[in-house]
């Protein structure tokens, strides 16, 4: 056949931002027919081994000739006084050849429309230009919130959700507070009679601050327009924090929460904190009569108004009513459906806090109310004793993405069971910013423990270090694609252009591991977390010496989050036994001319990072040379509408 050029199609959402939800097919403009020679596909890329990969790049010139791509043009398609084109909008790059698209690129603007408002000279027959950056989902993953609470809170997907954080620093009677999205809602008002302020207040009480503080009488309403807007639940959870400032004197109670008729009337349940300090249970009929009742008090305190930081649950599963009280609880009959209803934190006969009042349309399952129960009490807390595919979604969740096929099919992790240790709790190990760094933290462990890129899709591959070795991604990691030089090429071999040898780098030899791991001291509350280390070193040969006999000891350090030495004497011998001894040489430059070329073509439109390799060159006035056991670490693809070129660079992972 006659090769043809790839071509492009590229789309733009452009009144959507990064993490607006998934554009739909109206919501994309077509820019293709404005492309102007050359385009650039800059794959994700690193230097080293031992580097973090880079965000990829889409880089294209557009015709800019009617000013459409001016951010200052009113009648334009990117005006950004309307909130159209800016940076973060969503970026697809197509590569159509021989019948077939690929998508190349996926990703998001960044810089605006550069050159939009440059003035060509008068004669200059070029037309007007602007250049169009975007940047795949390294560059911004996507935000993880800042406590191991909100992490682990936002994982399960709550239908509303008060955190009571800052914006809202005061609030006054009848003022607005935000929900889940960090927006207002009518639904959520203090009524604050007979008066008073508000505020989110975490000097008086600590655990997870700031909290809500509420004087004597007022109480928090969340609507029930809001928070069940599609009527009666079958089933219902709900939970807070909830403390006083001092014990209730004879005759004072506080409401913790409770449900009644929309607009006030009928209550649905209540829990109570009486004079006693014992919390009190109630559910009723939809005519407000009383169904069952009971009693809840702490196991080891005198009282549960004694100024200490209390987490209340209700659920609600099958006509039943389970109620957790700071690790205390009871079980009630209730109704079989929940009816719709206002949720109501308050009133009380002194002050009190609140915090974290969140609530699903659904039971939550024994196994994620025990999650914050442990945190609650001080033991392990969130997300202890995962596997790493449970870590990997427990993130996505914490980031507010759904977990789906496109994710846990780029997890190239192990597969643990019940056997294999886990990893420590969410709050042992700290919390990371974003998604990208949750990520890379959880399959490496260190900077050889694995590895992080964005694929063509625009989703984040995990890469534990086992996977170069497992077999489970040999069409990624070992089973090479083969270039050669060679005049004639063999079967199943592409043609590259040229290529530019790296020296050996013995600054990447580790022949001592320092891998820190994580096992429990005392088995009694609260289960302490503690580190040990774990320092293996290579016993390779070659030549008959060691590795530290030639280069002396090269240690890499990192800590492991997970709990137990099995998995980290494992990374640790993974690591030695691909890194105590320098690397096979790679390629500063893999040159490829596809022009022409319908095998280099179609590899060039679907190649990912860390693609293996194998190459063979022929040195000036030597024999053929062949260099294996190499993994792409970038890739520049520069297309016009005549040509298709690359440069790469190689090394092993």
């Amino acid at each position: 056949m006659t090769w043809f050029a790839p071509r492009p199609t590229l789309k733009v959402a452009l009144e959507h931002g990064r993490f607006t939800g998934e554009p739909g097919g109206g919501d994309w403009t077509d820019l293709s027919d404005r492309i102007i020679d050359p385009w650039i596909v800059d794959l994700c890329s690193r230097d080293s081994a031992r580097d973090d990969f880079r965000p990829g790049q889409l880089t294209v010139t557009l015709d800019n000739s009617d000013r459409a791509l001016d951010p200052t043009n009113a009648s334009g398609l990117v005006y950004a006084a309307s909130g159209y084109g800016l940076p973060g909008c969503p970026v697809t790059f197509d590569l159509t050849y021989d019948g077939t698209t690929e998508r190349r690129f996926t990703g998001y603007l960044t810089g605006g429309w550069e050159g939009a408002g440059t003035p060509r000279v008068a004669g200059d027959p070029r037309p007007a230009t602007v250049t169009l950056t975007a940047m795949d989902r390294l560059a911004w993953s996507g935000d993880l919130p800042n406590s191991a609470w909100a992490c682990a809170t936002k994982a399960l997907w709550p239908d509303w959700w008060l955190p009571m954080d800052p914006p809202n620093a005061v609030i006054g009677d009848g003022q607005e507070v935000p929900d889940r999205s960090g927006t207002t809602s009518s639904g959520a008002v203090l009524s604050t009679s007979p008066g008073g302020l508000a505020r989110p207040d975490g000097a008086e009480v600590g655990g997870w601050v700031p909290w809500l503080k509420v004087p004597p009488d007022a109480y928090l309403t969340s609507e029930a327009a809001d928070i069940m807007p599609d009527g009666d639940e079958t089933d219902l959870t709900c939970w807070c924090w909830w403390t006083t400032k001092t014990e209730h004197s004879p005759g004072e109670e506080s409401v913790v929460m409770r449900m009644v008729y929309p607009g006030g009337g009928n209550p649905r349940w209540e829990i109570v904190v009486d004079e006693d300090g014992i919390a009190q249970v109630a559910t009723y009929d939809a005519g407000g009569t009383l169904i069952d009742s009971d009693s809840i008090s702490p196991t080891f305190l005198s009282r549960w108004d004694n100024t200490g930081q209390h987490l209340v649950v209700a659920r609600f599963d099958g006509g039943t009513m389970d109620v957790w009280f700071g690790g205390d609880t009871a079980t009630l009959t209730a109704t079989s459906d929940v009816y719709e209803s206002d949720l109501i934190c308050g009133p009380s006969d002194v002050i009190c806090w609140w915090d974290e009042v969140t609530l699903w349309r659904r039971a939550l399952a024994d196994v994620e109310i025990a999650s914050v129960l442990l945190a609650a009490g001080g033991y392990l807390g969130q997300w202890f004793g995962q596997a790493y595919t449970d870590r990997l979604r427990s993130w996505l969740e914490a980031a507010g993405i759904a977990v789906t096929v496109d994710w846990t099919d780029r997890w190239r992790v192990p597969i643990d069971d019940t056997d294999v240790s886990g990893f420590v709790s969410l709050g042992a190990a700290g919390l990371p910013g974003d998604l990208a760094t949750a990520y890379r933290r959880t399959v490496g462990s260190g900077p050889q423990g694995g590895a992080v890129t964005c694929d063509r899709d625009g989703f984040l591959v995990a890469r534990d270090v086992t996977a170069l070795t497992a077999g489970t991604w040999d069409d990624t990691y070992a089973t090479a694609a083969k270039f050669s030089d060679a005049v004639t090429l063999g079967s199943g071999v592409m043609r590259h252009a040229g290529v530019v040898r790296s020296s050996g780098d013995e600054d990447g030899v580790i022949n001592r591991v320092e891998g820190q791991f994580w096992y429990v001291t005392d088995l009694g509350p609260p289960m302490a977390l503690h580190q040990l280390p774990f320092s293996p070193e290579s016993t390779t040969t070659v030549g008959g010496r060691l590795s530290r006999e030639q280069y002396g000891t090269r240690t890499l350090s990192f800590t492991s989050e997970r709990y137990g030495w099995v998995e980290t004497g494992a990374r640790c011998q993974a690591i030695l036994d691909r890194c105590a001894w320098p690397a096979v040489e790679g390629f500063d430059v893999l040159a490829i001319d596809a022009t022409a070329l319908d095998d280099e073509t179609a590899w060039l439109m679907t190649v990912e990072a860390e693609q293996a390799l194998e190459v063979t060159y022929t040195p000036h006035g030597g024999s053929a040379t062949t260099v294996g056991d190499l993994h792409l670490q970038g890739l520049r693809i520069v297309g016009t509408t005549t040509t298709l070129t690359a440069q790469g660079r190689a090394f092993r992972s």
